[in-house]
């Protein structure tokens, strides 16, 4: 069963501290529960007593140490979201929360305590070539010659982290509106959603393309499509049905050598056809690397 999600709508925090044996990599978590008002002492004492049962016959802080020197003999961190001792958590957490929860406020500590992409992952025909052309202008250093389509299809957002000479980058391609009779350069593109959930567009914004996924540490993947704005395909008098929403991964290279590797992908992209701005309205498109903006693209 799939509850219904949306954004996270603050209520009464309990101002409970963190217990010490919740990772670092948690404490967001923490937070979020405590402002959907879904944690007090009395759930407290039930994750307590959750975990000192799947610890028997040792005790919390003894598996916990234990489970520690595991993530150092596999040299993993040992904060890390989705190992051992986090799965563990999560899974108290679940246990603890499900029962005495309405469906209403269970909808979203279930998306809270997600630790998987619920993504489908699906691959365009010509998915490694696209992701071909973007790498390869970038290790040349030929950002601004990049063009943001493939096929018949125009890129509206498109994220990657690629291997590249042995080194991990995240690749990103946002669209920005620019109505008319405006030139400023356009906003940093705000996350709508993690990639753990399910996609929304975000707040409404009046000059919002899409809303973006948050990159999120997560079982199948670290990304999530872009999904556009009702307001944006109104602009276009076109619908969801022409746009078009991939997500894919490959262990093999982005490039046919060997310092190319593993790489995973998201994008939005729009039928060419069906990308037909009113009179004076213009989307530009910033390609950045690691937060660093490389080129700002004005034709397609």
């Amino acid at each position: 069963m799939r509850f219904p999600e949306g954004p996270y709508t603050p209520s009464a925090a309990s101002r409970l501290q963190p217990p010490a044996y919740l990772s670092t990599s948690l404490r967001s978590l923490w937070r979020d529960l405590d402002h959907l008002g879904a944690l007090s002492q009395p759930v407290l004492d039930r994750i307590e007593a959750t975990l000192r049962t799947l610890c028997e016959p040792h005790s919390v802080e003894t598996v916990h140490g234990l489970e520690n020197l595991v993530a150092d003999g596999a040299r993993e961190s040992r904060s890390m979201s989705t190992g051992r001792w986090a799965s563990l958590i999560r899974y108290a957490f679940n246990v603890a929360l499900f029962e005495p929860m309405p469906a209403s406020r269970l909808r979203l500590i279930e998306s809270a305590l997600r630790a998987y992409n619920p993504e489908s992952l699906t691959e365009p025909e010509t998915g490694h070539e696209l992701l071909r052309r973007l790498v390869d202008g970038i290790s040349k250093g030929n950002e601004r010659a990049y063009r943001p389509v493939f096929g018949d299809l125009v890129l509206l957002d498109l994220q990657s982290f690629v291997e590249l000479n042995h080194k991990v980058l995240h690749l990103e391609l946002t669209s920005h509106l620019i109505p008319p009779g405006q030139g400023q350069p356009p906003r940093s593109a705000e996350h709508a959603f993690r990639a753990t959930e399910l996609p929304r567009p975000g707040p409404e914004e009046p000059l919002a393309v899409c809303g973006r996924a948050m990159p999120t540490v997560a079982y199948f993947g670290a990304l999530s499509p872009a999904i556009a704005t009702p307001r944006f395909l109104q602009l276009l008098r076109t619908s969801s049905a022409n746009t078009v929403r991939y997500h894919w991964r490959d262990g093999q290279g982005a490039e046919g050598h060997d310092s190319h590797r593993r790489f995973e992908t998201a994008v939005l992209a729009i039928r060419r056809d069906a990308f037909s701005l009113p009179g004076g309205w213009r989307v530009q498109w910033l390609l950045r690397v690691d937060g660093e903006l490389k080129a700002i693209l004005n034709n397609y």
